[in-house]
């Protein structure tokens, strides 16, 4: 594009010796790809237009900052100039989002250069469901993981140096969990935790994984992120829930082998599965892979456990 201006008197006649100047310059055209993951290969600097849908995990008012996730990858989208006016919930899908990925300290980025616009579909079936991961994998490939939602599972939470036994905002603290250390960086610093006590005891972690500069971090949401459901509950003789991960048949058996009533619920508390049975095994091969909560009463009696399903 070429823009031309030259000045003009007050009967808009150019005026003389002539002043005028002109300027060119392209504007580049989307790339076209179809999911987070295509995106995410793509060269820094240049603009894309993602068409499938992705779905928010967080936001917040901090330069606009938004996290998105589709089925193959996740991206922080940098809105610092408000690009995005849309108002989305955790069940809306957004399609064609248009912008240009950057990088800051080694972390991909999505700045915005179009609003969206009205969600492609609002459906409780969107809300992201975490990834089962051990801090170990993400340590060894940050990038694999970069912008993502996961689930920590049984990790323990340190104090920094200077700490005070609460969350601080800004601070990195040591991360574990059974199969190696990271860092859980309390990035979002409206987060409802930040000046609550540590975690005593270890709990479960939903976190989005940041990268910064080759390091991996994880930070939680909110404090309904970090929960404790003990690996058995159990008020039932001889409960057993195997093989646990499953990704098919559940074998479910009790001292007393009864009639039991069997409810399985995500991490949100929705429930997914529930029936009645005398059968000793159940098909839960039509759940989504993830961790979830098995919830047996049998004879008044209550048994739970975490299910992972792969």
């Amino acid at each position: 594009h070429t823009v031309s201006m030259w000045l003009v008197d007050n009967s808009h006649e150019p005026i003389d010796p002539a002043v005028e100047a002109s300027v060119t310059f392209t504007i580049a055209d989307y790339t076209v790809v179809a999911n987070l993951a295509e995106l995410r290969a793509g060269t820094i600097g240049d603009y894309y237009q993602v068409t499938g849908e992705v779905v928010g995990t967080f936001a917040q008012t901090y330069r606009n900052q938004k996290w998105a996730q589709d089925d193959t990858a996740g991206i922080k989208i940098d809105d610092n100039d408000g690009v995005i006016t849309t108002i989305y919930t955790g069940e809306d899908a957004i399609a064609n989002i248009k912008g240009q990925l950057t990088e800051y300290n080694d972390l991909l980025q999505f700045v915005p250069t179009v609003d969206p616009g009205a969600p492609a579909s609002s459906s409780p079936d969107n809300i992201v469901i975490p990834e089962v991961v051990t801090l170990a994998a993400i340590v060894a490939d940050v990038t694999a993981y970069e912008s993502e939602l996961v689930l920590i599972m049984d990790g323990t939470i340190a104090d920094i140096e200077s700490g005070d036994g609460t969350f601080q905002t800004g601070k990195n603290y040591p991360f574990t969990d059974a199969s190696g250390e990271s860092i859980l960086r309390t990035n979002f610093y409206g987060a409802d935790y930040i000046g609550e006590l540590l975690p005593a005891i270890v709990m479960d972690y939903v976190c989005i994984v940041g990268n910064y500069n080759g390091i991996a971090q994880v930070t939680p949401r909110d404090l309904n992120d970090m929960f404790h459901v003990g690996t058995v509950d159990q008020t039932i003789a001889g409960f057993g829930v195997y093989p646990n991960p499953t990704n098919g048949v559940l074998n479910i058996t009790t001292q007393n082998n009864l009639e039991k009533n069997i409810q399985i619920s995500d991490l949100l508390g929705k429930v997914v599965f529930q029936t009645t049975t005398s059968n000793t095994s159940i098909n839960v091969a039509d759940l989504n892979n993830g961790v979830y909560i098995i919830q047996v009463t049998e004879a008044g009696l209550v048994a739970t456990r975490k299910l992972v399903v792969e």
